[in-house]
């Protein structure tokens, strides 16, 4: 992500860190685990222009999921509290607990 590199997420049945904060279609590419063979393919169609947004909004939320020394705000840690507080938040409003 750092470099630019777009991740693929071979799940569609999957909850991935800080959902809540992030729009990870906006810089991901996403397919269930039956479409391993046709992976390729897929990622051969994706255009240009495509690959350019995504690697643009990658620029825009790698300090999300990165861990700074000192942590600094908007950074994993931050992002680790404003997940626990919206949790805690909602559990206090009658959400059911899950464990993740």
């Amino acid at each position: 992500m750092l470099l630019g590199c777009i991740p693929v997420i071979l799940s569609k049945h999957i909850e991935l860190p800080f959902e809540s904060q992030l729009n990870y279609s906006s810089f991901t590419v996403k397919a269930p685990e039956q479409h391993l063979e046709k992976l390729p393919t897929i990622l051969n169609e994706i255009d240009s222009e495509s690959i350019l947004r995504m690697q643009n909004a990658l620029t825009k939320v790698w300090k999300l999921v990165t861990y700074q020394r000192p942590p600094q705000k908007g950074d994993a840690w931050d992002s680790i509290i404003l997940e626990l507080a919206s949790r805690v938040k909602s559990w206090q409003n009658g959400a059911k607990y899950d464990s993740w």
